[in-house]
């Protein structure tokens, strides 16, 4: 949201409803702000503002948009900026610090996920100092079979820290080497070439584990192996991250 304007007014009261009045949202060009523009539509509809768009490619996207804040354009009153403006964007005043608006309007930070108001609405961070909404967030999605864990028989020596109840395992995580005379944690059932790295296909009793491996491991089909994971992540029931 930009300084003095942004459905705010200048004394931090909103912006009321009427015919005649606009405003200006600016974001990148792509999809989803073609979805923005329809549900602005409803927005219009409720309020009588009408909804006008201002939306450049990504590739000036930035330099565009810090140019205008920076001169204190008019140009934009709401603005989709990037998370990494948020600090710049407070300190410099080209944001107004919404939390008046929000009280007033009771709007609670409590309905968004708590790491996106701290990465988007938040200035200094971890502090009750809000600057926008969280609009559109970037997720990583993790894909584990419940069972497998539950029963604590795929790595059985893995310390969970107090509190976790899922363990995250990328590539990294997983060093699979013969298990010559260790206890065998599997064996290699087929050895899959992809150029520059591997695909190992480890049977675990009746579970197949694959993953990533250097062409140069060594490793071949029969082989049994020990696998050891190094610094897993681990969440908790509701999917926060665990620190071991």
């Amino acid at each position: 949201m930009r300084r003095g304007n942004a459905g705010v007014d200048s004394r931090g009261g909103v912006i009321g409803a009427g015919e005649g009045k606009s405003l200006t949202m600016c974001w990148a060009a792509w999809d989803p702000a073609n979805a923005l523009v329809e549900l602005d539509k409803d927005f219009t509809k409720l309020t009588g503002i009408e909804m006008k768009h201002e939306f450049v490619p990504w590739t000036s996207y930035a330099d565009h948009f810090i140019n205008l804040l920076n001169s204190r354009s008019a140009e934009c009153d709401l603005i989709i900026g990037d998370s990494q403006w948020i600090g710049g964007a407070a300190e410099n005043k080209w944001y107004v610090k919404l939390n008046d608006f929000f009280d007033k309007n009771k709007i609670s930070m409590d309905t968004f996920l708590p790491a996106t108001v701290v990465g988007y609405a938040e200035w200094p961070k971890n502090t009750p100092n809000y600057w926008g909404l969280p609009a559109m967030a970037d997720a990583v999605g993790w894909t584990y079979r419940k069972d497998w864990f539950a029963k604590r028989s795929l790595f059985p020596d893995i310390a969970m820290p107090e509190g976790a109840t899922t363990v995250g395992v990328r590539t990294e995580h997983a060093h699979i080497s013969k298990a010559n005379g260790r206890r065998a944690s599997g064996r290699v059932r087929w050895v899959e070439h992809l150029g520059d790295q591997d695909h190992l296909h480890v049977d675990l009793g009746e579970r197949d584990f694959i993953t990533l491996a250097d062409p140069d491991s060594g490793l071949g089909p029969g082989d049994e192996v020990a696998i050891a994971l190094t610094g897993p992540l681990f969440f908790n029931a509701v999917g926060e991250r665990v620190r071991a």
